[in-house]
């Protein structure tokens, strides 16, 4: 239910193959790697906040579905990734002081596209990129 990582030497919160759901989330600092990365499962984080990632901040990939409720991500590498057949929904996001906000893309051809949705009402991207390549989706609801 409530997790808390500082100073992760690769990736902080790693998880495949899983239904997980948790309440609260705090990943301070990671020196290679991303904050939270999920794959091949279904993910539900109700409150995140993820600072000095030193890759992305939420990494979703490979047919996994990502839902975070409400999440604060600072002086990250990269915000809210979606990659290799994977879904992110996003209800309320604050990204300050990273060099990207969201990006969806396909990695690995053997994949399909990747989507986030996210709630442009509690969007704060701070300046960050908001990318997606030709396959691949970043709608606002």
């Amino acid at each position: 239910r409530n997790i808390e990582i500082n100073n992760s030497a690769l990736d902080a919160f790693d998880s495949e193959f899983s239904e997980i759901t948790v309440k609260n989330i705090i990943v301070k600092k990671t020196m290679g790697g991303e904050c939270i990365g999920v794959k091949r499962g279904n993910y539900n984080f109700l409150n995140a906040n993820l600072s000095y990632c030193h890759d992305k901040a939420v990494s979703s990939g490979e047919h996994s579905k990502t839902v975070l409720h409400n999440v604060e991500v600072s002086n990250s590498s990269m915000g809210i990734t979606a990659k290799d057949s994977s879904e992110i929904k996003v209800y309320k996001y604050y990204n300050k002081e990273s060099g990207g906000c969201l990006h969806s893309y396909r990695f690995k051809k053997n994949y399909n596209s990747a989507a986030i949705f996210v709630n442009k009402k509690n969007l704060f991207c701070d300046g960050g990129k908001i990318e997606k390549d030709k396959f691949s989706l970043i709608e606002y609801f």
